[in-house]
C-alpha cells in the first residue's frame, strides 16, 4: 500500500470524525474493524459506531502533527480541540487491509491545559529528590 494512499485514508478518517460524516467513516472501515483505547478493549465495528461515534462532530479540529507510515500501518500524533475548548494530544495506530482501515488503537495523552509544573520531592527512604507530576485531581 502506498504511503500516499495511507495518508489520504487517515486524513479522510479524521475529517469524517470532525464533520460527523458517518457514511464517510463507515466506508473507510473493514467489516471486521476493531477499536482499542484505554476505555474500549478491542471492540468491534458496531460497538465503535455505537460508543465512539457519539463524539463525532464535537471537535473544532484534529491537527495531525506527525505521521509514521509503514507498509500497512500508520502512527499519527495529533492535537485535537473540542468545541467546548478542551485540547489534548493523542497517538493512534492505524492498521490497513487493502484500501480500508482494519483497526485503530488509541494512546490517550493528557489534555494540554492539565500540564502542571513538576514538583521535586524527597524519594521515600532516600535523600535523593524525584519528580512528582500532578494529575488533574491534584494527586
Amino acid at each position: 500500500m502506498s504511503t500516499h494512499l495511507i495518508s489520504e485514508l487517515v486524513d479522510r478518517y479524521f475529517t469524517a470524525f470532525v464533520t460527523g460524516n458517518r457514511r464517510g467513516i463507515e466506508a473507510l472501515l473493514t467489516p471486521d474493524f476493531t477499536f482499542t483505547s484505554p476505555y474500549e478493549d478491542h471492540i468491534d465495528r458496531a460497538s465503535y459506531i455505537e460508543r465512539c461515534w457519539a463524539l463525532a462532530g464535537t471537535f473544532e479540529y484534529h491537527d495531525l502533527k506527525s505521521t509514521f507510515i509503514s507498509d500497512t500501518d500508520c502512527f499519527v500524533l495529533y492535537e485535537s480541540k473540542s468545541k467546548s475548548g478542551n485540547v489534548q494530544r493523542n497517538v493512534e495506530l492505524f492498521h490497513f487491509e487493502g484500501d480500508r482501515i482494519q483497526s485503530v488503537e488509541v494512546f490517550v495523552g493528557r489534555p494540554s491545559q492539565m500540564f502542571a509544573p513538576v514538583c521535586w520531592v524527597p524519594a521515600p527512604g532516600s535523600e535523593r529528590r524525584v519528580p512528582l507530576a500532578l494529575t488533574p485531581s491534584g494527586v
